[in-house]
């Protein structure tokens, strides 16, 4: 769920995807972080300014790229934009949700938390980023065992808002799962061949760039796939929760057996195992 964050109420559309979650479900949503994207925000305010309250998208697209050409290069907004965002933002599209879009809450670490606690009260509860290498502070503080002692003693908590003080850039979005009652996860590690390839397999929707041999991970490593591994998820149905897709028939989750038998391209039970790890691959018993 990536679109809470433009909601005028968010709590109000967290809580009517909280109540329609069956007990065992886990929902994964994506929200803005202000710290991470705090240039952006000042960008949105400076066009807001500039476009003196009109809405006019074809215009602020115009204008936003007229700043960042004259600003100087030793304005953070600009060197921002050019080390983080350029390569995304030269579609206008992209330029304008980015710095033009009309409604837009931004988060911290304490004001995430307050809005998830929000729905509590329907058995809810925050179950972990979808990134945990990325908020393990060993990869902030492990050089000194000092402080990583003192800041594993804080509650986890603490210890996440401390790792966005310390390092705001890279968190410039949450991904993070709630969810509703315990929820189990099968080791397909444990599962014979047999079990594994009647699995169903669903390819994660959020792959960037696809269709690509070479994808970013969570942790935004670039991952050089291998042929079979890129052919195989080629073929495998999109998991529709994170775009508006429906499953047509070409689109139904097959068995890894019906999908392997058609590929050009042998696909091991090794390499189904580190699309799993990487999160490329879901699979349904």
């Amino acid at each position: 769920v990536g679109v809470l964050h433009h909601l005028p109420d968010p709590a109000k559309g967290l809580r009517a995807l909280a109540e329609q979650l069956k007990p065992g479900g886990l929902m994964h949503i994506f929200v803005y972080s202000a710290l991470g994207r705090r240039e952006i925000m000042l960008m949105q305010e400076a066009l807001a300014l500039l476009q003196e309250g009109r809405t006019d998208f074809t215009e602020g697209v115009r204008l936003g790229r007229e700043v960042f050409r004259v600003l100087p290069d030793s304005s953070r907004i600009k060197s921002r934009e050019k080390e983080r965002w350029e390569m995304e933002n030269e579609r206008d599209s992209t330029f304008a949700d980015m710095y033009l879009h009309p409604q837009e809450v931004d988060y911290t670490v304490p004001s995430l938390m307050q809005w998830v606690d929000g729905v509590k009260d329907l058995g809810i509860e925050f179950a972990g980023f979808s990134n945990p290498k990325m908020w393990d502070l060993k990869r902030l503080l492990g050089d000194s065992p000092e402080l990583l002692e003192q800041a594993l003693k804080l509650p986890k908590r603490q210890q996440y808002r401390l790792a966005e003080l310390l390092d705001p850039d890279t968190f410039t979005h949450y991904e993070f799962f709630l969810s509703k009652g315990p929820v189990t996860k099968r080791d397909w590690r444990a599962s014979s061949d047999e079990e594994l390839f009647a699995a169903s397999a669903i390819r994660q929707a959020g792959l960037q760039p696809w269709p690509a041999e070479r994808t970013f991970d969570q942790d935004f490593n670039l991952i050089q796939l291998s042929d079979a591994e890129y052919e195989f998820l080629q073929k495998c149905a999109q998991d529709p929760t994170a775009e508006l897709v429906e499953w047509e028939d070409d689109e139904k989750p097959r068995k890894i057996s019906e999908i392997a038998a058609e590929m050009e391209k042998t696909i091991t039970r090794d390499e189904i195992l580190r699309l799993l790890d990487l999160e490329f691959l879901f699979l349904r018993p």
